[in-house]
């Protein structure tokens, strides 16, 4: 039964859309290698099959129906006050309301917050050794799937990484410019503000023993103290703990994989090659210490979104630094987090990215949730 999705055309519109990037990035290489000269603006082509497969959908992602029929419509109403906005984030009510001035459909709010691949494949053309495997793993990891779904979690986070790239670089002026813009886009981008400060630390195994049993007892405090939710009321963002989506234990399935990158790290000294290797080599190491107590952790899934995308170049820089087995670090990443992409988006469909249907087919698509739930379980009778 499952193995029929992969042949049906509503999933292979997205590994259509991998491929032609893969292409571009291949088109992109060889130019420079003939001509001596770099592609203007590189990370762009690689980057728009992308755009346009997220900017042209309808009703494709777990969000997308409550963006379309109550939050643009809200924030366009004029009958919210200024903590009523807030609590939407004044960068997306900017958005929203200027592309308001030049229509009322929604359709240009989700053109405009669909940018976020040109962000992602920025970082990894700043970042990554190998572009052409960095695309793959943005695909495959499914940071492009849940950015068709949190669309401003992941606008956010591709702005925070490419910010981050310059931080650690010490070019903090471009860098806090970013990082203001990935504050007002979503407020849980609070949750990158440790990596500030610790990024460039020398942090040894005993101590990140100790940060992983002070996360444990930051869980429990949350679990024995509910009143504790109170200050993140404040900030606008407790509704979305004890969500739904933040309770799931899909998050386990990175648990391996990032468990060996760790160890690799620890092994052939990755974290001791520069200070951008450092970084990074940190990051990775709070991606595993949220990943073991997600279950505990409130809004881990929310955080673990965040920071998952590190893999997109951690990987390729792992690979780069112990040549001996380049190819089979390569390939045994690529092939588990494609069995991973099987079994989140397709088996799963967690994000509801399936099928997947364009603004010309809206006519097709009654808005109510039960229509939206039968669309969905017909897909899994096949």
């Amino acid at each position: 039964m499952f193995y029929q999705r992969l042949f049906d055309e509503r999933l292979w519109v997205y590994f259509l859309t991998l491929l032609l990037s893969l292409f571009l990035v291949a088109l992109v290489k060889t130019y420079r290698k003939r001509t001596g000269s770099p592609v203007p603006f590189e990370w762009f082509w690689p980057a728009l099959p992308f755009f346009l497969i997220s900017a042209f959908r309808f009703c494709v992602g777990t969000d997308y129906y409550t963006y379309h029929s109550t939050q643009i419509p809200q924030i366009n109403s004029g009958t919210l006050d200024f903590g009523e906005y807030f609590r939407y984030d004044l960068l997306f009510v900017f958005i929203v309301k200027t592309c308001n001035l030049f229509s009322e459909t929604t359709f240009w709010t989700f053109f405009v917050v669909s940018i976020s691949p040109f962000f992602y494949l920025k970082w990894v053309s700043k970042e990554s050794p190998m572009a052409m495997y960095s695309v793959a793993l943005y695909f495959f990891t499914c940071v492009f799937a849940t950015s068709l779904n949190i669309i401003r979690q992941s606008f956010a986070t591709g702005l925070f990484w490419i910010g981050f790239s310059f931080w650690i670089r010490k070019e903090k002026k471009i860098a806090i410019i970013l990082f203001v813009l990935t504050f007002l886009m979503h407020r849980t981008a609070l949750v990158f503000l440790p990596l500030l400060f610790v990024f460039d630390k020398d942090i040894k195994m005993k101590k990140k023993c100790i940060i992983c049993l002070c996360l444990f007892c930051f869980s429990f405090v949350f679990y024995v103290d509910n009143s504790s939710l109170g200050f993140l009321n404040q900030l606008g963002v407790a509704h979305y703990f004890n969500s739904v989506l933040d309770t799931g234990d899909h998050n386990w399935r990175y648990f391996a994989p990032i468990l060996l990158l760790f160890l690799l790290d620890w092994k052939y000294r990755f974290g001791e090659v520069s200070a951008v290797h450092k970084a990074y080599s940190n990051c990775l190491f709070f991606t595993l210490a949220l990943i073991c107590f997600s279950s505990a952790i409130p809004m881990s899934n929310r955080m673990i979104y965040m920071l998952l995308p590190v893999l997109i170049v951690y990987i390729p820089m792992l690979a780069k630094h112990i040549p001996k087995y380049r190819r089979m670090i390569v390939c045994f990443f690529l092939v588990y987090f494609m069995g991973v992409f099987y079994v989140q988006i397709v088996v799963d469909n967690a994000h509801q990215t399936l099928p997947y249907r364009t603004v010309w087919q809206k006519n097709e698509v009654r808005f109510s949730d039960y229509t939206r739930k039968m669309d969905f379980e017909q897909w899994f009778i096949k």
